[in-house]
């Protein structure tokens, strides 16, 4: 194993997940990163323009990071096209 990779990236500052492994976030760490409350999450769920999640164990939901990021890309740029559009 490479000092890059050991430790999962100790020495050079870097994590696990940015060695391209999938990575799952917990509904704090969704709120913060998309910027919505509670209700608006689960309301935009319930509308399918957001992720459902998936279930990891019996009442704990997650979400895959690269499905929030997907989220989160598209409302930009749907933004950055009104703007154009104006």
């Amino acid at each position: 194993m490479s000092e890059a990779t050991a430790s999962h990236g100790a020495k050079t500052g870097t994590k696990s997940w940015e060695y391209g492994r999938p990575r799952l976030l917990r509904l704090p760490q969704v709120l913060d990163r998309v910027g919505v409350a509670r209700s608006t999450l689960f309301r935009l769920i319930e509308r399918g323009e957001f992720p459902p999640g998936v279930l990891v164990a019996p009442r704990c939901r997650a979400w895959p990071e690269s499905a929030v990021d997907a989220f989160i890309r598209e409302r930009i740029q749907a933004a950055d096209a009104e703007r154009e559009q104006a």
